[in-house]
């Protein structure tokens, strides 16, 4: 594939009126869409025109791949609508070129021969559809409108994104240490969508949750102790495998309720193990403890939430990181 600035080094000016590779085309009734043809052939490129706008679309035509990624970097299409077969850069390598720099524009190719190996081709380098041109006549239309429309839900659930101002989850999981790295990558999808921290911060949240799941397991549910961790870990792992198949640590839960805003993220996680006296921590970690198995997690717990509090017997721990002011 040839890299974008290999390709815009090579686009000639579309606002040449001699040349004048860009051509827009308007329906008389309203706009539906504003789609960029890129075709080399005057004929199908016509043909295809001519379709889109009786169906009430706005269309640009550039004859190649450069001049499409010209016309990209001008003004950003709903769709686009791109020849298989062209000169200087095919329909696979700029369908690519845009998904890698314009992400939001779907695009579509078109090829005059149908083949399972150039769709699946075109679908792998980015493309969200593909129509052979023998088909043009039966199915731009109708292609062109789904993909609109899936596009159109995508900015529309975007824009509810903006005016979602509250996330409540409650799950009930078994003690399976599988399940936890999707469940925090979910509340740092969700912490995400409501920005309640950068990038760095939502790293360090997610290590602290890591870690009290960690602890509701396998301190919790497995009863196993710090210590096994120790030498090689080979205690530790068998002591992880054998809980897995035992009563009634293999029946034991663990309940993980979340409260997200805009101001805060807020978690409490609960397991069924026999608990511990939380009056025995140290109000001031010692950071020896992070070079140790025993008291690391709730350093780090601590070190990366603003409060971590938990409940008398000790199976139940609330972690709240807040939103900075300002």
């Amino acid at each position: 594939m040839l890299p974008l600035r290999t390709a815009a080094s090579r686009v000639r000016l579309i606002s040449t009126q001699a040349a004048r590779p860009c051509e827009t085309l308007r329906s008389k009734g309203s706009i539906m869409a504003r789609i960029l043809i890129v075709e080399d052939s005057p004929t199908h490129a016509e043909q295809l025109q001519g379709l889109l706008v009786e169906a009430g679309h706005e269309t640009t035509l550039a004859r190649d791949g450069f001049e499409a990624l010209q016309s990209l970097a001008l003004t950003q299409p709903d769709l686009m609508l791109a020849d298989y077969m062209m000169p200087g850069m095919d329909g696979l390598q700029l369908i690519e070129t845009v998904r890698t720099n314009y992400p939001r524009v779907p695009s579509i190719l078109v090829a005059a021969r149908g083949s399972e190996d150039i769709a699946a081709e075109a679908l792998q380098r980015g493309a969200a559809g593909y129509i052979p041109k023998r088909r043009i006549s039966s199915d731009l239309v109708r292609t062109v409108q789904k993909l609109l429309g899936a596009s159109s839900a995508s900015r529309h659930n975007q824009s509810l994104a903006a005016c979602w101002v509250l996330s409540d989850c409650q799950f009930v999981l078994k003690s399976n240490p599988d399940l936890l790295a999707p469940l925090v990558a979910m509340f740092r999808e969700k912490m995400t969508q409501f920005q309640v921290a950068d990038e760095s911060t939502l790293i360090r949240i997610s290590v602290g949750l890591t870690e009290a799941l960690d602890n509701a397991i396998y301190h919790g549910n497995f009863e196993l102790s710090s210590d096994l961790r120790d030498g090689d870990g080979l205690a530790w792992r068998e002591g992880i495998k054998a809980r897995r198949n035992e009563s009634p640590y293999q029946d034991r839960k663990i309940y993980v309720q979340s409260h997200i805003t805009r101001d805060e993220a807020r978690f409490t996680i609960r397991d069924e193990g026999r608990g511990f006296d939380p009056s025995s921590l140290p109000e001031t970690p010692d950071p020896a403890h992070l070079e140790r198995s025993s008291g690391r997690g709730i350093i780090l717990m601590r070190a990366f939430l603003d409060e971590v509090t938990f409940d008398a017997t000790g199976n139940q721990v609330t972690l709240v990181k807040r939103r900075p002011v300002g």
